[in-house]
C-alpha cells in the first residue's frame, strides 16, 4: 500500500512492445482474467486486502451497518491494512542477503515504507478510535488499487476503453501531488492529537514516543519525499505567521521554539 506505483515485470513492456509492431495480432497477447490471476497471485491478493481495507473503512466511518460491527470495523480496517503491509514487505524482503535480524537486515526492514505502516497499524489498534489515522491508509489504497485495475485492463483487455478506468488513472495522475500532501499531513498532527488524548485518558503515555519514532521514519522514506516537504511547508507557514507584526509576542516566542524542538528532533540524515 505505500508504494504508490508497484514494482511490475519486464514481461509486460515486452508484450506492449510486441502488440505495437504487430496491431494485427494484437488480440493474441491479450491474457484471460483467470490467466492474469495466475500470473499476478501477488498483485490480485493485495488488491483484495486493500479493497477489504476501503469497506471496512466506509462502515465504519458511514451508518450503513449495525453499531456492533461498525464499532469492530476500525479494528479489521488496520487489520487489512497491517496484512497488505505484511505481505508486501515479505516480498521486498525476499532480495535481501543478509542474514535473518542481522543487524544489516534489521536496517533494510527499518527502511522499508510497509515496515513503517505495519508500526502505524500496531499504533493505532491497541488505541482508542482515532477517524483521522483512517485517512492515510484510504488515500493509499485507493491509488494502489487504481494501479492493479489499470494493469488488469492493460494486460487483459478488459475495460480498456471503459471511461472509468481512463477517468480514475487520470484522477490518481493529477491527484496525487495533493493527496500525498494531505496524507503526510494527517499522520504528522495526529502527534499532537495522541499527546493530547492522553490528558483525556484516551492513549497511553508511551503511545507518542512509538508514534514519534514512526514520524521519523517516514521523514527518512526512500520512496516517499511528502513528510519531509510537509515538514519543510509547515515550518515555512508558521514561522512567517511568527514574524508577522501583528502575531503576539508569546506566541510567536512559542512557534519558534516548537520549530527549534522539532528541529532537533528531526533525523540528522535529512536536513529540515
Amino acid at each position: 500500500m505505500v508504494e504508490i506505483r508497484e514494482e511490475t515485470s519486464d514481461s509486460q513492456n515486452a508484450s506492449g512492445n510486441a502488440s505495437a509492431q504487430q496491431p494485427n495480432n494484437a488480440n493474441a497477447h491479450r491474457k484471460t482474467p483467470i490467466e492474469f490471476v495466475k500470473e499476478y497471485p501477488n498483485d490480485v491478493l493485495a488488491f483484495g486486502l486493500r479493497l477489504a481495507t476501503l469497506y471496512f473503512v466506509i462502515c465504519y466511518i458511514l451508518p450503513i451497518t449495525d453499531s456492533t460491527f461498525q464499532a469492530m470495523a476500525y479494528t479489521k480496517a488496520f487489520a487489512a491494512v497491517a496484512a497488505t503491509n505484511a505481505f508486501r514487505l515479505h516480498q521486498r524482503l525476499r532480495a535481501v542477503n543478509w542474514p535473518f535480524f542481522s543487524q544489516m537486515f534489521l536496517y533494510e526492514l527499518m527502511l522499508e515504507d510497509s515496515a513503517h505502516y505495519l508500526l502505524y497499524c500496531m499504533i493505532f489498534v491497541i488505541s482508542s478510535p482515532i477517524t483521522l489515522a483512517l485517512l492515510p491508509v484510504s488515500i493509499y489504497a485507493i491509488f494502489n488499487l487504481i494501479n492493479t485495475l489499470n494493469k488488469f485492463s492493460n494486460e487483459t483487455g478488459f475495460a480498456r476503453n471503459s471511461s472509468l478506468i481512463s477517468r480514475l488513472v487520470q484522477f490518481k495522475q493529477q491527484s496525487s501531488p495533493n493527496m500525498l500532501s494531505t496524507a503526510a499531513c494527517a499522520e504528522i498532527f495526529l502527534l499532537p492529537l495522541i499527546i493530547f488524548m492522553i490528558f483525556m485518558g484516551k492513549a497511553s503515555l508511551i503511545g507518542p514516543f512509538v508514534y514519534y519514532r514512526f514520524l521519523t521514519m517516514r521523514y527518512m522514506s526512500r520512496r516517499n519525499p511528502y513528510t519531509r516537504e510537509m515538514f519543510t511547508q509547515l515550518k515555512f507557514i508558521f514561522t512567517s505567521f511568527a514574524n508577522n507584526p501583528s502575531c503576539p509576542a508569546f506566541v510567536s516566542s512559542s512557534i519558534f521554539k516548537c520549530v527549534a524542538l522539532l528541529e532537533r528532533l528531526a533525523p540528522q540524515q535529512v536536513a529540515m
